[in-house]
């Protein structure tokens, strides 16, 4: 077993590698219908301004839309959000969950989530059995879904889809329902298209709250893991939402959504989710029980908003057939726009952080204007997708040296760790559902002189800006934004800080004030293994 399960990592991995360099064939999928949208629109490329991004038209249709604040929560602040839109910080992973199954239970009309993954674990299963109940009074939803981001087991979402009232879709579906054949066959040789994905995050109730953030459907993001994601979540409320809502119904409508039941024919035989909790009794009386309160704070106006004025942001789903020459990046126009109008500080919390030329020379003249410029990304034993680190080791000295306070992300268990306290290789490779104990940051927040925040889940890297589509909320608060600058210094200071003298660069562990002169605690083989990811392409991660 053990040999064959080398032999098949080593076939992956060969696979991948070969993906990388090989000229896409593009041979036809075969759940594709033809194309029917116009593909050669294009977003604008010129920068965009939060006081130019919508046109005269599109605000004033937007004023006429009388939106309905039947939802409890809006009832009690349908004033403010007449002339301003709402904004909750929602940090850690086990509110965010709790969050969205009680907005679940409040909804009346309408759930639209689109994700990027979906997993078939506690976290799914219990949201899942959520919007059961919700369909089973009479809600309307609907579910969108990165085939990327799928398991081969696809129980929950077929379930899901048999009721009258949910509608699932597959974005971009594979061929294989098989990770193995996936690998070897399809990656190679179709890895034009597998290699577009659709990123989005959002989670839209009645056409009036929606949460938009980095988090995906699975236990991993909700705290219920032994490989967790440190991120960061907004419920966001008011005219902005219906921004967000046309987005989705772009995507929903794209031609390269297709129907669950055209991606996988036969239904296999699944357990009903009627008592659907996969929890202990005594776990589902807890989480009945802090659902219960998250409920009642809803009804009761116990949440504590800020108003501001946000703008919704998204790519077009065209994006995927968009040649790479030709991609327009409206997100990352409108962050640079903002960078460039900083006055005083920036904050960035980025998982996967590969800067780029460009925008190092746009943060090093920030830098040299006096802003001051925070950057927290992962180290090296926090990642999960090693080449990011391989590459993001290319800017990160000279970040510091040109003025920056550069952190890495250091929060490891000692499961995850060998009998030296290093990070191993293994636990980076997880074909095979290996899991890992440890966490990883995965936010994607920036803030902007204690005012703008900019949250959703756009990377600072190629893919977000080339690859993936991608959407983010950009909200103007002085309280949001004090939030999540908090939480990033807070996130700081328990990470290790880079420094350099005249001679080198190391690592501070702002906690027990250790200095490493070497990555610290990851293993010989993890960093070889780092070293060797230099080879393929920057610009795939």
């Amino acid at each position: 077993m053990c040999s064959l399960r080398l032999f098949s990592l080593k076939t992956l991995i060969f696979s991948v590698f070969l993906a990388m360099f090989l000229t896409a064939c593009g041979f036809p999928n075969k759940y594709m219908p033809p194309k029917t949208l116009d593909l050669t629109s294009k977003v604008p490329n010129a920068p965009l301004d939060l006081s130019t991004l919508e046109t005269k038209d599109e605000a004033k249709k937007t004023d006429s839309i009388k939106q309905d604040f039947s939802l409890p929560v809006s009832k009690s602040i349908s004033k403010e959000l007449e002339s301003k839109d709402a904004g909750l910080v929602i940090s850690d992973g086990s509110s965010a969950l709790l969050h969205r199954a009680a907005l679940i239970r409040l909804a009346q009309k309408s759930i639209d989530l689109q994700t990027y993954i979906f997993d078939e674990d506690t976290s799914s299963g219990l949201l899942s059995t959520e919007l059961i109940k919700a369909a089973n009074r009479g809600v309307k939803i609907r579910i969108l879904v990165d085939d990327n981001g799928l398991k081969s087991n696809l129980n929950t979402l077929l379930k899901l889809n048999e009721n009258p009232n949910i509608q699932v879709k597959i974005f971009n579906p594979f061929r294989f329902r098989s990770p193995l054949l996936r690998a070897s066959i399809e990656l190679p040789f179709d890895m034009k298209r597998i290699n577009r994905r659709m990123h989005n995050k959002l989670f839209i109730v009645d056409d009036i709250a929606f949460i938009v953030g980095g988090r995906n459907i699975g236990d991993n993001y909700f705290d219920n893991s032994s490989y967790d994601f440190t991120d960061t979540d907004v419920l966001f409320m008011g005219k902005v939402a219906l921004s967000a809502e046309d987005s989705f119904n772009k995507f929903w409508n794209f031609y390269k959504s297709v129907p669950i039941n055209l991606v996988i024919k036969k239904t296999p035989k699944h357990k009903k989710l009627t008592n659907p909790y996969p929890l202990s009794k005594d776990d589902q009386a807890i989480y009945e029980e802090d659902l219960e309160e998250f409920y009642n704070n809803y009804l009761n106006n116990k949440l504590h908003f800020y108003f501001g004025k946000g703008i919704f942001v998204a790519d077009d789903p065209s994006k995927v057939d968009t040649p790479l020459a030709d991609t327009r990046m409206p997100i990352l126009d409108l962050i640079n726009l903002n960078l460039e109008l900083a006055k005083k500080s920036v904050y960035i919390s980025s998982g996967y952080l590969i800067p780029g030329k460009a925008n190092l020379k746009l943060w090093k003249r920030l830098i040299d204007r006096g802003i001051s410029f925070n950057i927290l990304t992962n180290s090296l034993a926090s990642i999960d997708v090693v080449p990011v680190y391989s590459f993001w080791e290319r800017y990160r000295d000279k970040l510091v040296r040109d003025g920056a306070n550069v952190y890495e992300y250091n929060y490891l268990e000692s499961m995850y760790l060998n009998k030296k306290n290093k990070a191993q290789i293994r636990y980076k490779l997880k074909p095979f559902g290996k899991q890992a104990i440890y966490s990883g940051l995965h936010s994607k927040n920036i803030v902007i002189d204690d005012e703008l925040s900019i949250v959703g889940s756009f990377n600072l890297d190629s893919r977000s800006w080339l690859y993936n589509t991608e959407a983010m909320m950009f909200f103007r608060s002085k309280g949001l934004a004090d939030e999540l600058q908090e939480n990033i210094i807070d996130q700081m200071q328990s990470s290790m800080q880079i420094k350099c003298d005249k001679k080198s660069c190391y690592w501070l562990d702002l906690k027990t004030h250790k200095i490493y002169h070497s990555l610290p605690n990851a293993s010989i083989w993890l960093r070889f293994w780092k070293d060797i990811l230099k080879m393929a392409p920057e610009k795939l991660f």
